[in-house]
């Protein structure tokens, strides 16, 4: 006699949709974004730090003569705090672009739920997908 046997995949062996080129590639986004933001926030306060210096240089002239030597240490000052700033603002502007392009990916490789029914001799269920 010939027994029917019935196959039933486990959970080891079933299939799993492989993971999306464009997701990985939006969480790198994700992470780029991240990291431009965190090195905006240093670089913005390197800035203010820059701009305590430049008071401390004038709070330390009192009674003292402004020469060449200490306009040289405030023009460094303002072109290093400027630099600070001006990478700053273009940290933040590459993180806004990566955040918007990793959401832009996000959304339009989305997937949707889909739900079907299943009914087999011995059970019936529901099977939803992404």
């Amino acid at each position: 006699m010939d027994a029917a046997v019935e196959v039933q995949p486990d959970a080891a062996t079933s299939v799993l949709p492989a993971p999306s080129r464009n997701q990985d590639a939006a969480w790198l986004l994700v992470g780029g974004a991240l990291t431009f933001v965190t090195t905006g926030i240093v670089l913005a306060y390197a800035a203010e730090s820059t701009e305590t210096d430049i008071e401390d240089l004038y709070l330390s002239l009192n009674g003292v003569q402004f020469d060449a030597k200490t306009q040289e240490r405030y023009d460094e000052l303002v072109r290093q705090g400027n630099r600070y700033q001006y990478l700053s603002w273009i940290s933040f502007g590459v993180a806004g672009g990566m955040a918007i392009g990793a959401t832009v990916m996000f959304w339009k490789h989305r997937k949707e739920a889909k739900v079907a029914p299943i009914i087999t001799p011995n059970s019936a269920g529901v099977s939803v997908r992404f």
